[in-house]
């Protein structure tokens, strides 16, 4: 299933802008659109909150830093 363009363009922020602060409420900004309704629409399209997305990107990210020797457990979850 192909995403919308809000949905598309909330996982190229979060893609984007990989800082731990990122919020919701910043992306939904961003795109102009409330927080409610995007989490709305992306729901509806990937079947997860934003918010689960998040989440699942930042410990994917944090998974693939490990694996790779990459920095001390402490400054990969500053990340």
């Amino acid at each position: 299933m192909k995403e919308s363009a809000p949905t598309g363009l909330s996982m190229r922020i979060i893609d984007r802008r990989q800082e731990v602060s990122l919020s919701i409420t910043e992306i939904a900004e961003q795109l102009h659109f409330s927080p409610a309704y995007l989490n709305v629409l992306f729901r509806q399209e990937v079947k997860v909150t934003l918010k689960q997305y998040l989440s699942s990107y930042r410990l994917e990210k944090a998974k693939r830093m490990l694996e790779q020797n990459y920095d001390k457990i402490t400054e990969i979850a500053e990340k």
